[in-house]
C-alpha cells in the first residue's frame, strides 16, 4: 500500500422522468458530502440539461456535471452557452465533461466520427467562448462565427471521459480532468492511467495538473451473486452500445459468448438489456464493482492506490432506490475505504 490517499467522491445519476427521485439523490449526495453529481445524457431519455438545472436549484454545495456532453448531437458553441448558464444558476458549480456520447446517436442517424479530433475541437471552441472570445471557423468540423452574449466563468473545468486509448491520451494532453469510464479492475485502470500520463507528457504536463477519476457502476449486497445479477443487464446494454468497439474487452482478456456478441451486433438496447443471462461473472467483475461492502471497499482502495483522485459511483434501480443505496454506501463502504487507505477522504465542496 502506498502513502495515504486523499480522494473525492462523485455519484452518477441515471436520467429519470420523476423529479422527486432526482431530488432525493441530489439531497442524499449533499447529505453525505459528496463532491460531484453527474447527470446522464442518454439520448431520447429525459433531458440532461434540464435535469442538471433541477439539481442546481435543489442543491447548494455539490458540483454538477454532464455525464457526458458529446460533440455530435449539439454544436459545441451551444454546449458552451448551456454549461455557462448552468454555472450561473448553480453559483459557479458546473463542470463540463465531454465524451463520444452514450446511447441514442444511432437512433438519430449520427455517427461517432473522428472522436479524438471532434472532442479536441469541441474543447477548444468551448474554452474560447467561455473566455469571451470570438470563434471564427469554416469547418469541416463545427463551422461557426460566434460569441457568447453573456459573461461566463473563464476557468470552468472541462473534463474528458473515455475508456479508449486515444481519447484518454487526449484527456491527458488538454483536459482539466479525465474520467476513466466503466472499467473496474486495477490492472485495467492502471493501463488507462498510463495512457493519460502519455498524453500529459506529450504536452509537457504532469498528472498533478489534472484530476483523474474512475467511474464504475456499483451494487453492494451481502450476497455476491445477487450483486452481480443486479448489474448483468446493464453490462449487456453497455457492451451493445459500445459495439463494434471491443478494444477494452480485448485488453482485459475477456471473451464474450457468441450469443451475447450476436445480441450486441444488433445495437438493439432493449434486446441487450433483456440478455442478462448471457453475461458471465468475469465480465461483470471486469466492468463493475459488485459484491459485499468489503469486496467493493477493497476494489476502490486498490484503484485509489494507483493515483485516482476521484471515485464516481453509479447505482442502479435494479438494486433499489439509488438515493437509499448512496446512503447505505456512505455507511458501509466509505469507512472501510478510509480504513484501507489510512486516510480520511476529502469532500472539499469547493468550486473549481
Amino acid at each position: 500500500m502506498s502513502a495515504p490517499t486523499v480522494i473525492t467522491w462523485g455519484v452518477g445519476c441515471w436520467q429519470t422522468q420523476v423529479l422527486s427521485e432526482l431530488v432525493a439523490e441530489v439531497e442524499a449526495a449533499e447529505h453525505v458530502s459528496f463532491d460531484y453529481l453527474w447527470y446522464g445524457n442518454e439520448k431520447l431519455h429525459p433531458d440532461m440539461w434540464i435535469g442538471l438545472t433541477a439539481a442546481a436549484l435543489h442543491s447548494t454545495t455539490i458540483r454538477l456535471g454532464t455525464f457526458v456532453a458529446d460533440p455530435y448531437s449539439l454544436h459545441p458553441a451551444v454546449t458552451a452557452a448551456m454549461v455557462a448558464t448552468l454555472d450561473h444558476y448553480s453559483g459557479g458549480r458546473a463542470v463540463l465533461v465531454f465524451g463520444t456520447g452514450g446511447s441514442g446517436l444511432h437512433e438519430l442517424g449520427l455517427e461517432r466520427r473522428k472522436p479524438v479530433e471532434a472532442i479536441e475541437n469541441a474543447v477548444g471552441i468551448v474554452r474560447d467562448l467561455l473566455r469571451g472570445e470570438q470563434v471564427d471557423r469554416e469547418g469541416p468540423l463545427f463551422p461557426a462565427h460566434a460569441r457568447l452574449h453573456f459573461s461566463a466563468r473563464r476557468d470552468l473545468p472541462i473534463w474528458i471521459a473515455s475508456r479508449g486509448e486515444r481519447v484518454l491520451e487526449l484527456g491527458g494532453r488538454i483536459a482539466d480532468g479525465v474520467m476513466i469510464g466503466t472499467i473496474a479492475r486495477p490492472e485495467d485502470i492502471a493501463w488507462a492511467i498510463e495512457r493519460i500520463r502519455a498524453g500529459a507528457m506529450s504536452a509537457d504536463r504532469s498528472l498533478d495538473q489534472l484530476t483523474i477519476s474512475v467511474r464504475v457502476d456499483v451494487v453492494v449486497d451481502a450476497d455476491r451473486a445477487a450483486a452481480r445479477d443486479a448489474l448483468r443487464s446493464f453490462v449487456a446494454g453497455m457492451l451493445s452500445a459500445s459495439y463494434p468497439d471491443r478494444g477494452f474487452v480485448e485488453r482485459a482478456g475477456l471473451e464474450l459468448p457468441a450469443e451475447l456478441e450476436a445480441v450486441c451486433r444488433t445495437k438493439d438496447l432493449r434486446l441487450a438489456w433483456g440478455s442478462a443471462d448471457l453475461v458471465p461473472d468475469e465480465v461483470v467483475d471486469a466492468l463493475t464493482w459488485a459484491g459485499t461492502p468489503d469486496d467493493v471497499a477493497e476494489r476502490i482502495a486498490a484503484a485509489s492506490d494507483l493515483g485516482i483522485g476521484n471515485v464516481t459511483v453509479v447505482f442502479h434501480r435494479t438494486a433499489g432506490s439509488p438515493a437509499e443505496q448512496l446512503l447505505g454506501f456512505d455507511e458501509s463502504v466509505i469507512p472501510r475505504v478510509n480504513a484501507l487507505l489510512g486516510a480520511e477522504t476529502l469532500q472539499s465542496q469547493g468550486v473549481g
